[in-house]
């Protein structure tokens, strides 16, 4: 077996020169001897011994990604997997590696976050929203390991987060429909568990406060996931129906578009508009030009949070920092039907 002494030999530096090729200490070294050595690690065969390199530099290189779901349920969103490409991404172009950690059914993200310093990782990233528990949030800022969460819970002592700005896009897309001439809004959403929930409900709230003076109507429903179709049709039947739905997840999007369009009969934009939060009709979707949306920015998401990360194991960054990135808000002409138009 090939051994950092044989390759010291061949290239004729000492081990401790190998040793600084190897673990990233470069810059200790003359480019011409760095090549050097790794010509002769390649014609012995070597390969650093990875548990060796951890005990030398205090490091894995790898990276944790945490969710509290299953795998398939952190997948299920459309923009799950464009967000963990991008940390792959740039993990990979760092030479470190992931390891997935989903809590699954058998525990709860705190019981996670509070294994992380047995797992010899890095660093980690909690995707997915994190819910408002106290016991949690108090795992993820008393953790050792330097965490970074992609969520809007800006509350943390030590973990930093990425996320984007939800109400500053929810207020664009409501001043939108509100320009277009509607006078009743009626937002659905889930219970307000997630701090990205509470963000929307606030941004929607901001734009509908000067609004109601001039006569404006606004409604907020809360409803769970397996009752919005019912809790729509419920409450578009009835007389005085709102003329614009805002819709706060991707399956309650879907969910509205499908029952306004297909049971109700409803056209979109024309008896009545949608603006869709984290739900964008594929390029062959009928609901394309015609349906208001609001998107995160996965990617670039997933390179800030891995950005973030990277500053921190360097020593670059000492204190948290919460960065808002703008969502992506694609809004069409939405005008309410003219004899419910707002005047002026």
């Amino acid at each position: 077996m090939t051994t950092i002494y044989d390759v010291a030999k061949k290239a004729g530096v000492s081990h401790t020169t190998v040793s600084a090729v190897f673990n990233d200490r470069a810059g200790e070294v003359s480019e011409e001897t760095r090549k050097r050595v790794l010509a002769a690690a390649r014609e012995l065969g070597y390969r650093p011994s990875r548990v060796a390199r951890q005990l030398a530099t205090g490091r894995s290189n790898i990276i944790a990604v945490c969710f509290e779901q299953t795998v398939a349920d952190a997948f299920s969103s459309p923009n799950s997997g464009r967000l963990v490409a991008a940390i792959g991404d740039a993990a990979g172009q760092s030479g470190q590696y992931l390891l997935f950690a989903p809590t699954a059914r058998k525990g709860s993200l705190q019981d996670l976050i509070e294994e992380l310093a047995f797992i010899g990782v890095d660093g980690a990233v909690v995707i997915g929203a994190i819910e408002l528990k106290k016991a949690t949030l108090e795992a993820i800022d008393r953790c050792p390991v330097p965490i970074v969460c992609v969520d809007s819970y800006s509350g943390f002592q030590h973990a930093s987060t990425v996320d984007v700005d939800s109400a500053a896009a929810v207020r664009k897309g409501v001043t939108h429909l509100l320009h277009s001439g509607h006078r009743r809004i009626g937002y659905f959403g889930p219970p307000p568990i997630f701090q990205c929930h509470l963000d929307r409900l606030r941004g929607f709230h901001e734009a509908a406060q000067g609004a109601a003076e001039a006569g404006a109507e606004f409604e907020t429903h809360t409803v769970t996931g397996g009752k919005i179709r019912e809790a729509l049709k419920e409450r578009l039947g009835r007389p005085g129906r709102p003329t614009a739905l805002v819709c706060d997840r991707w399956d309650f999007g879907v969910a509205a578009w499908e029952t306004v369009t297909g049971e109700l009969g409803l056209r979109v934009p024309d008896d009545i508009s949608l603006l869709l939060i984290d739900a964008l009709p594929g390029e062959d979707h009928p609901g394309q030009g015609v349906v208001n949306s609001i998107q995160p920015t996965p990617v670039e998401m997933g390179r800030q949070a891995m950005s973030v990360l990277a500053d921190i194991l360097s020593g670059k960054l000492t204190t948290p920092v919460n960065i808002r990135l703008p969502a992506k808000v694609t809004l069409h002409p939405s005008p309410a039907p003219p004899e419910l138009r707002l005047a002026g």
